[in-house]
């Protein structure tokens, strides 16, 4: 939420923990929460936390690049499905 994304850019802190906030119960599970935010304000600091992707070993593929091949696996899938579809 508060990291930028091809859809959307990054929200401040307090608009997340805000969101999490009201959330609780419905979208994120009310224990959780309630730890976070007791984390949270004991601790502000936890919220400039950046979890970093490693890079891919070399000559392994890179995350994105086993995405889009996944991707193309699940197309072709579901071209084959409605063929067979298509024959019965």
């Amino acid at each position: 939420m508060t990291t930028n994304r091809p859809y959307r850019g990054a929200m401040p802190h307090e608009k997340a923990v805000s969101i999490i906030r009201q959330n609780a119960g419905t979208q994120f599970d009310p224990a959780v929460v309630e730890v976070f935010l007791r984390l949270v304000q004991s601790d502000p600091a936890i919220l400039a936390f950046k979890a970093a992707t490693p890079p891919a070993a070399e000559g392994e593929p890179s995350v994105a690049s086993q995405l889009r091949a996944l991707d193309a696996s699940l197309e072709g899938r579901k071209e084959r499905d409605g063929q067979t579809a298509a024959r019965s």
